[in-house]
């Protein structure tokens, strides 16, 4: 993980059924953007939206992996 962005949009409350919503954003060379939805199921209301830059690692050389090609299949257009 090379980053986290979280915006609270509202509070949650104990007791709360939430639906978490993922996809992946954005893609770059070495690195990839998913974010998330967490929505309360009672009235659809937006608690958190999130975004999460990673990246992949090979180990133990802690070299930066190039992307597959075919991870762009799996991404979600932005509206």
């Amino acid at each position: 993980m090379v980053r986290t962005e979280i915006d609270l949009r509202r509070p949650g409350r104990l007791g709360d059924r939430l639906v978490v919503e993922g996809w992946l954003d954005r893609l770059e060379r070495v690195r990839f953007w998913c974010a998330f939805r967490i929505v309360r199921s009672a009235d659809e209301a937006l608690i958190v939206e999130c975004r999460q830059m990673l990246a992949m690692i090979e180990m133990p050389t802690s070299r930066l992996l190039h992307l597959p090609e075919d991870w762009d299949k799996y991404r979600v257009p932005k509206d």
